[in-house]
């Protein structure tokens, strides 16, 4: 049982208009950066939360490509070993971009004592780079034994490496929710001239919620196009 070829590229269509608007999105946001407006959201990590965002739009590819009958059986092989990559990278890029944004404003409005606070936008960025770096040492021994499955869709992966690394992904990926989640909470009253990307930050927390909520509903359908649609559907809606 294999996904339908127009399934697949109305996937990929929709996954194209809205990489597209991710890249119309970035070039004006680095265009305009010095206006009030982008100065005041930080530039720097509203386009790191882009570039998350366009992974997470761009494993759709790899992803529907494991989904369909192929002759040459390489090409679901090279997609199984991509997909978790571009998921898994993205949405740590995106979420610890968004928690170094607000990171400076919890602990400038969270300081009963008064004590210096020097947080420099170069040592945050480097925290979302060290994220995302962490982030390719944990997915390496998820992807580098993924192989296609031979007899149907979807990708296998029984090696030693990857029964303790799954879960050690599903763990990391949590933490970094939550800990946006509590962020975002401790964030929330700060007078909104010096947080105006709280009500965004949020919407992105609760739509990367009801984004697993929707994957989970897709893996556990045994109709490929069922699955193809859910993580389509979750992954545009986020972006």
């Amino acid at each position: 049982q294999y996904l339908d070829q127009t399934i697949l590229i109305i996937g990929f269509a929709l996954a194209g208009a809205v990489i597209l608007i991710n890249i119309i999105t970035s070039i004006l946001v680095f265009v305009y950066r010095n206006t009030a407006s982008i100065k005041a959201a930080h530039h720097k990590f509203t386009l790191l939360s882009l570039s998350g965002l366009l992974l997470m739009c761009l494993s759709i590819i790899p992803f529907g490509f494991s989904l369909v009958k192929m002759d040459n059986i390489e090409i679901r092989n090279y997609s199984c070993i991509f997909f978790p990559h571009f998921i898994i990278h993205g949405i740590s890029i995106l979420l610890s971009s968004i928690s170094a944004r607000n990171y400076p404003i919890w602990k400038t409005f969270d300081n009963p004592q008064f004590s210096r606070l020097t947080v420099t936008t170069s040592s945050l960025v480097y925290s979302v780079m060290g994220t995302f770096i962490l982030s390719i040492l944990i997915v390496i021994p998820v992807s580098v034994y993924s192989k296609a499955n031979p007899e149907g869709y979807g990708c296998n992966n029984d090696s030693e490496a990857s029964r303790y690394s799954v879960p050690f992904v599903c763990v990391y990926i949590a933490v970094l929710a939550l800990s946006a989640f509590w962020m975002c909470f401790k964030t929330w009253n700060v007078p909104s001239m010096f947080n105006n990307t709280r009500e965004i930050a949020l919407a992105t927390y609760v739509l990367i919620t009801f984004g697993f909520g929707t994957i989970a509903a897709g893996l556990l359908s045994s109709n490929p196009r069922t699955l193809y649609l859910a993580i389509v559907l979750c992954i545009i809606v986020v972006v």
